[in-house]
């Protein structure tokens, strides 16, 4: 006989496997209220949602990507999966920003999209990679090119 989360009872004896399945069918069911079929179904979803299928993947796309579920910790709505990286950064951000979270989402895509000191003073480049003044070192991205040089 099968549970409310279609698991074998007690009763059965089970395999390895078959318990291991058990357990992340409970585990989605009490922390998401989600089966593994839902879940599968969200995940399908955004891989094939040009929209969300990047927040599935590594910072380099060829490489698999661990996921992570994801839920509003200010209201357990499951919204779906992350990859561990943005998963991680999304939390911070909630954290910090609580309810205006996706209000600095928005405004950072636009920041990097356009950023503002590029608006105000131009292109200016400076030290590749992290900015540290005791760097062994430094290397300085494009040049700013004067006007009428190339």
């Amino acid at each position: 006989m099968q549970n409310h989360l279609g698991t074998p009872g007690d009763s059965m004896a089970q395999t390895k496997a078959e318990k291991s399945l058990a357990a992340k069918r409970a585990r989605a069911w009490k922390l998401y209220r989600i089966t593994l079929e839902e879940q599968g179904t969200v995940e399908d979803y955004q891989r094939w949602n040009p929209d969300f299928a990047i927040l599935l993947t590594k910072g380099n796309p060829k490489e698999t990507a661990l996921l992570f579920n994801d839920h509003s910790h200010a209201t357990g709505l499951y919204r779906g999966k992350l990859a561990y990286l943005i998963n991680k950064a999304l939390g911070v951000l909630e954290g910090a920003y609580k309810e205006r979270t996706s209000a600095v989402l928005r405004a950072l895509a636009a920041y990097l999209d356009s950023p503002p000191a590029t608006e105000v003073i131009g292109y200016r480049y400076g030290m590749l990679g992290r900015a540290m003044l005791n760097k062994k070192k430094i290397v300085y991205g494009p040049p700013v090119l004067k006007k009428g040089k190339k």
